[in-house]
């Protein structure tokens, strides 16, 4: 069950998906960084807290493309 409110819960599971624009950033990160998202991704998330759904979402998008991006030895930008 749910913290908090479970009605406002089950209404942002339910929501409209996101039809906002998509940001592309580029980002440095060290093996040890990606290293530390793969063992996240690895634990389900275990030990992080997010004050909300669509920003737990948001955060997994992040854990989930940096984690395809090294498993496919796809070159992350690396430039300054």
């Amino acid at each position: 069950m749910p913290e908090g409110n479970e009605e406002l819960y089950r209404k942002t599971l339910t929501a409209e998906p996101d039809h906002t624009p998509n940001l592309i950033y580029s980002i440095k990160l060290s093996e040890r960084d990606v290293e530390c998202f793969q063992n996240i991704k690895n634990r389900n998330g275990g030990g992080i807290t997010a004050g909300s759904v669509t920003e737990n979402i948001a955060i997994w998008k992040v854990i989930e493309q940096v984690c395809e991006a090294n498993n496919t030895n796809e070159v992350l930008d690396n430039y300054d």
